[in-house]
């Protein structure tokens, strides 16, 4: 296949089928810069964990799993796209 194939079949790939093409955060803003195509609404969710608490009971999770302790979300964003750029701010208190 050719690079002029390729990029034809990338450009078909695009109008049918829903894709992220590229998710980017702002490490001072924490805003969430997300480009896609043919997604209606596009979800982030927050969590808490203690990192320190998570690994000192179970380094490594492989031969535990069944003892694994899940966390919920504590924030949870859903937000409509807004055709191919869409961005997510920083909840309050989070920054």
């Amino acid at each position: 296949m050719t690079d002029e194939q390729f990029r034809r079949a990338q450009e078909a790939t695009k109008t049918r089928l829903p894709i992220i093409h590229e998710c980017k955060v702002d490490e001072k803003t924490g805003l969430i810069s997300i480009e896609s195509n043919n997604i209606e609404t596009i979800t982030v969710k927050y969590y808490s964990v203690d990192d320190e608490i998570l690994f000192s009971r179970s380094p490594f999770v492989t031969d535990q799993v069944s003892q694994f302790t899940y966390v919920k979300p504590f924030i949870q964003i859903d937000k409509p796209t807004t055709g191919q750029l869409t961005t997510i701010e920083l909840p309050e208190g989070l920054n």
